[in-house]
């Protein structure tokens, strides 16, 4: 996951210091380039929303309900 966080424009030294701390103000560029990698991955965001089933077929995900 850290290393995710550097790949978003969190700063390299979270990969090898004791305690990690990205900082909010970075934090929030992090999130927001993550979000944007999901989506041109064909992911998708949902804000307030609320997963209650997977849908599955041939042992893949195939959506959610």
């Amino acid at each position: 996951m850290l290393t995710e966080f550097v790949e978003a424009g969190a700063p390299e030294e979270i990969l090898y210091i004791n305690k990690p701390h990205i900082g909010t103000d970075k934090l929030e560029i992090a999130v927001k380039n993550m979000r944007k990698k999901i989506e041109n991955l064909g992911g998708k965001i949902f804000f307030n929303s609320k997963v209650t089933d997977f849908i599955i077929k041939d042992n893949k995900i195939k959506g959610l309900s």
